[in-house]
């Protein structure tokens, strides 16, 4: 797993994705995943591959802003402390 808790992955979105006072509704009730609200999109952020993917319905969509999210997270988990 490339982030150990859930704890260290709220510390690197709030780091990592721009506008993070726009981030609501951070849902840490999945294990290996939180899902959370941006800019009116619901996204998955899974900690065992640090890739984000928005949440559609029932599905999960790898779009052009979490391709975006994804790069941000990985370039900054060498931040992480």
């Amino acid at each position: 797993m490339l982030i150990e808790s859930q704890g260290k992955g709220v510390e690197l979105i709030m780091k990592s994705i721009p506008y993070s006072n726009q981030i609501t509704n951070i849902d840490l009730s999945h294990e290996k995943a939180i899902y959370f609200t941006w800019r009116s999109g619901n996204y998955k952020f899974d900690l065992h591959s640090c890739r984000v993917e928005t949440v559609d319905g029932v599905l999960l969509v790898g779009d052009d802003k979490a391709i975006l999210m994804t790069q941000l997270l990985t370039n900054n988990l060498h931040k992480l402390t």
